[in-house]
């Protein structure tokens, strides 16, 4: 599996805290896809954890019902005390690596690789 060749931590492979910075490459042409450490566009976008203190709770701006809207809506920005996106509460601390990985589960690979919020393997969970 990819994750031996990472140092993964909390925070991602190497360190880093994926999803928290913008993709370089202009949109759609980012040849990573899902396996990308950036975000794509805003609803995958994940304020850095180091800076932004939030609970792994979805903001009740953002989100109604079953689906997350647009997080700008929330008038709090980034100072909210809850998660805006998907993407902030998959990789949550108090849920990040908590569930296993469905898609390895199905078919043993992960698209995604070591940059998915799911575990790969038992111990990660």
């Amino acid at each position: 599996m990819i994750e031996h060749r990472y140092n993964i931590t909390q925070n991602g492979p190497r360190g880093q805290y994926p999803v928290t910075e913008p993709c370089k490459r202009p949109p759609r042409l980012c040849r990573q896809g899902y396996a990308c450490p950036q975000y794509h566009n805003p609803r995958d976008r994940r304020r850095n954890p180091s800076i932004f203190k939030y609970k792994s709770t979805p903001c009740p701006h953002v989100k109604q019902s079953d689906e997350w809207i647009d997080p700008t809506v929330c008038d709090a920005g980034d100072s909210c005390k809850y998660c805006h996106t998907r993407t902030e509460q998959q990789f949550h601390p108090e849920i990040y690596k908590s569930t296993k990985c469905n898609d390895v589960s199905v078919t043993g690979y992960c698209p995604r690789g070591p940059f998915c919020a799911f575990a790969h393997i038992e111990r990660m969970y």
